[in-house]
């Protein structure tokens, strides 16, 4: 057997294997361990390459387990030499990689081996429970091990195929303040609308754990309670400033049309196509349409009537079907909007400030003119 690099001196040793020494004894004993080297003598015998398969049978996945370190690592690489990837893979009795079986039993050194040199993930998951290495450290509550693969980056709210995160199996109080410290969800629930601190006392966690999750829980709680708050107020504040924004863009572009007809109005008068008394019947019967259009608007409004249908849509002086009294209080309300505007106009003005408040008082002063000139002409 030396030829093939392969050296047992004895029944009881170990096997050595091109350096690679393996400790067996804890698997076989007395007659097993006999016939296992008589088996390997017997396979030799008939010319089968001994690699791969003596690298099998020192079960890289119970040196894992055990926390064989030196001999792991050789076993890997010349695993990984002959058929690659078999950092990742799951063996097939219990569908679980290499890092969950060092995860599960708390073999730090192992992990710090599979993720820094062979750079196993820590989010792959088990075959059936799909269950990251994560979830198995915090079940054999090894916080050692579940700070690697924190560190390392494993996802602590990966939820399982139960729905359950890494925390949901806390039993231990260091182990579950360890993941909260990391931004464990002490709230979360799984399939069975479970909350950690619930999985915790059906799991028989001492008094210790069950007081942090029902505080890190409580706390959690009252962080979402102040959130939702805050989220709610910059929503209102957000509301508030898009209706500001826009009633400001509203009036900024009725103060620019006023100013474009108030303009209007002027270089028509100062050409002589209008005169002031035309410009003020103008205004006032469009000031006397625009009330009337929404006194009649908010009484439709008030008693759910209907627009007239029989109306054009640029006619805004007959959108709505009036009776004889109504039209007798619009042109009430036509006298009174004279009435104002005379009052208003026999004022003193103040000083203008900008030229659209130059132009009104120009605008206004030659209608006065006018409607003086008018009056003495009448007498």
């Amino acid at each position: 057997m030396e030829e093939f690099g392969l050296a047992v001196s004895k029944p009881g040793a170990p096997l050595r294997f091109e350096g690679c020494e393996v400790d067996i004894s804890h698997l076989w004993d007395g007659k097993a361990r006999r016939e296992w080297h008589a088996g390997v003598e017997l396979w030799l015998a008939w010319g089968y390459n001994p690699d791969l398969d003596l690298i099998e049978r020192a079960d890289l996945y119970e040196a894992a387990r055990t926390g064989q370190v030196a001999s792991f690592k050789k076993m890997l690489l010349l695993r990984q030499e002959e058929s690659g990837g078999v950092v990742n893979e799951r063996c097939s009795n219990r569908g679980r990689s290499l890092l969950h079986e060092a995860a599960l039993h708390g073999q730090n050194d192992i992990i710090k081996i599979l993720v820094e040199d062979f750079d196993a993930s820590v989010h792959k998951t088990t075959l059936l429970g799909r269950e990251t290495p994560l979830h198995l450290a915090v079940k054999g509550s090894h916080r050692r091990a579940a700070f690697l693969l924190l560190e390392y980056g494993a996802p602590r709210a990966a939820p399982n195929a139960y729905g359950a995160h890494p925390l949901h199996y806390a039993t231990d109080a260091s182990v579950a303040r360890l993941l909260l410290r990391y931004g464990a969800s002490a709230t979360a629930l799984n399939s069975d609308r479970k909350t950690p601190f619930d999985a915790a006392k059906s799991n028989g966690a001492d008094d210790s754990c069950l007081r942090e999750l029902e505080r890190a829980a409580a706390e959690q709680k009252r962080e979402m309670y102040h959130a939702s708050i805050e989220a709610e107020r910059a929503k209102q504040h957000l509301i508030h400033t898009t209706i500001q924004q826009r009633a400001q863009l509203k009036a900024t572009a009725l103060e620019a049309r006023r100013a474009d007809a108030f303009m209007a109005d002027y270089l028509e008068w100062r050409s002589g196509k209008v005169t002031g008394n035309m410009l003020v019947e103008r205004r006032l019967k469009a000031e006397d349409q625009k009330q009337r259009r929404l006194r009649l608007e908010a009484h439709f409004q008030a008693v759910g009537g209907r627009p007239s249908s029989s109306s054009s849509p640029g006619d805004n002086s007959s959108r709505f079907e009036v009776n004889p009294r109504e039209r007798d209080v619009s042109t009430s309300l036509a006298a009174l909007a004279r009435a104002t505007f005379t009052s208003t106009a026999n004022k003193t003005p103040a000083l203008p400030n900008t030229l659209t408040d130059a132009l009104k008082m120009r605008q206004r002063d030659h209608a006065i003119n006018d409607l003086r000139v008018g009056a003495e002409e009448g007498s």
